[in-house]
């Protein structure tokens, strides 16, 4: 070997490496080598060869590097997720938890209660989309589980058929839903992967219809004791989808080439809904033709429940604490002011005493002076964070029998465990629902609350109208315009069914402020039925 190389390593097998002014010159071989000896034994000289392993050591050295920078890249995407999912999901946690708050007036009027239902319908649909992005990344990384448990299907599909009334309205397209007869009405399932995958396949066909309209069937297949087959079949007359694009769509920011011309959305929702069913053993198919609209069916195998078996506080409405906890203290931790508010007025009505902080290190002094029962943190605050304020109120006297609560904005489920893992009972994600956090106080905090059935809607008709003075108003109407009602009923176009009401209500103010009611609550079956029953055509 030259004598200006330098051992890099020794041993019968020695890579060398060539010094040089560029990095690019650099070469390693592997040298093996044998001592020649004389008849003493003494080495007199060496033999051997080189293998010049340069592009080797390049190639391993650009795949540690390459391991590196996906890790890097990774870590950033999780980093970016988090803050992504905590900037978004703040505001929708205000907006969705005051409307919730303003739900519970006894005064507010059947047609405010309405609204409000539909700001949440929709605002949870915002979150939705929302969750896509972050759903992705957690598909692809293996992380999705099913929780299954047992809920109201009908409820579930009353309240898809009232998110989505605003938006055929809007676009002037009908929407029609039918359920076979043979239904069952509770079921055990993954709620909220069910209500997502009908809320991406829904929103997709209203977005890719502009005439026509939309219908959500659903069948019954298979129906085998406690197991029945479940087929869920969208229908629209958008674009259609050319044969060649039909799995096409199912992958990931793909759309096809007759929905180019729609940009909205993220791409994600139909790959994510398909990952979804496959999870919940069940699948996706597509059946389309261009011009001719779309079809598309979601297919589960669901076990049925029974009604004694469910178990849900969705009906109820908080009243008030019970058990004479009237020194009930709870201490809510946020740097928000939005979020402290909320809060404090759904905790207030409770009967127990609630402050706030605006940080971790505010936190930790309060527990000190005040010794709260119960703590609501939030995990993101400046100065001290959530996660290091429960670390040390855990070591403090009395610290470790407080019930803490971390409230926190982020999807990812390293963060829940990393909360309990440091000393949190239990979380909550914004944006949550009111129950909810009720719930998990009840349980950590050993708290009976007291409820009050709300299974009658409050958009519900207060007093029935005199059936008999409706008939008479009905038959008032020219053949004209309840033919104009009876179509526009039929058709579900709620704008234009609005308008014809307003030109009767002159002359029939009591007919007028029924039928807005029917047509404000989609109550369009007995609006036809009123019309044909007590008015038919001479």
């Amino acid at each position: 070997r030259a004598s200006d190389q330098k051992v890099i390593a020794t041993g019968k097998s020695q890579i060398f490496e060539n010094p040089s002014s560029s990095q690019d010159d650099t070469r390693y071989f592997v040298d093996i080598l044998f001592p020649i000896k004389d008849s003493n034994g003494e080495v007199y000289a060496t033999s051997g060869w080189s293998i010049d392993i340069t592009d080797r050591i390049k190639t391993e050295n650009i795949l540690k590097q390459a391991k590196e920078n996906a890790e890097a890249a990774n870590k950033a995407k999780s980093k970016f997720l988090a803050n992504m999912s905590h900037e978004l999901r703040t505001p929708m946690n205000a907006i969705l938890g005051f409307s919730q708050l303003l739900l519970r007036d006894p005064n507010l009027k059947p047609d405010h209660a309405h609204n409000l239902n539909i700001i949440n319908r929709s605002g949870e649909h915002l979150l939705a989309l929302i969750n896509d992005v972050l759903e992705m990344s957690k598909i692809e990384a293996g992380r999705i589980s099913i929780n299954e448990k047992d809920f109201n299907l009908h409820a579930l599909i009353n309240d898809l058929e009232m998110m989505f009334k605003v938006r055929t309205d809007a676009k002037n397209l009908s929407l029609h839903f039918y359920n076979n007869d043979d239904l069952p009405k509770y079921i055990f399932s993954d709620e909220g992967k069910l209500r997502q995958i009908l809320i991406n396949l829904l929103g997709n066909a209203v977005k890719f219809t502009d005439e026509g309209g939309v219908t959500l069937k659903v069948d019954v297949k298979n129906k085998s004791n406690d197991i029945v087959n479940l087929i869920f079949n969208i229908d629209d007359t958008g674009p259609g989808i050319d044969k060649n694009d039909i799995e096409k769509i199912f992958d990931y920011f793909e759309q096809s080439s007759q929905q180019s011309k729609y940009y909205e959305g993220t791409g994600l929702g139909l790959a994510i809904s398909r990952q979804y069913a496959r999870l919940m053993a069940g699948d996706i198919s597509v059946a389309s033709q261009v011009g001719k609209g779309s079809t598309f069916s979601l297919s589960l195998n669901i076990k049925i429940s029974k009604q004694s078996e469910i178990h849900s506080s969705e009906n109820h409405k908080l009243v008030k604490c019970i058990k004479g906890r009237k020194d009930f203290r709870v201490l809510v931790a946020d740097d928000r002011e939005t979020n402290r508010e909320l809060l404090v007025k759904m905790l207030s009505p409770i009967g127990g005493n609630v402050r706030e902080v605006t940080n971790g290190e505010e936190a930790i002094e309060a527990f000190k002076i005040w010794n709260p029962h119960l703590i609501l943190m939030d995990m993101v605050m400046p100065k001290i964070d959530g996660i290091e304020a429960i670390k040390q109120i855990r070591t403090l006297p009395g610290g470790k029998y407080t019930a803490i609560i971390a409230v926190t904005a982020s999807v990812l489920d390293d963060q829940a465990e990393l909360v309990l893992q440091y000393g949190a009972n239990d979380f909550v994600r914004k944006p949550f629902r009111e129950n909810e956090l009720f719930d998990k106080i009840a349980r950590h905090c050993k708290i009976d609350f007291e409820y009050i059935s709300t299974t009658t809607k409050p958009d519900s008709i207060e007093t029935e109208p005199d059936s008999g003075k409706i008939a008479e108003e009905i038959l008032q109407l020219s053949n004209d315009i309840k033919n104009k009602i009876r179509n526009a009923a039929i058709n579900g176009y709620n704008k234009k069914l609005l308008e014809i009401i307003e030109t009767v209500s002159g002359t029939n103010p009591g007919l007028a402020d029924f039928l807005r009611s029917l047509t404000q609550k989609y109550k369009y079956r007995d609006i036809i039925n009123a019309i044909n029953e007590k008015g038919k055509d001479g």
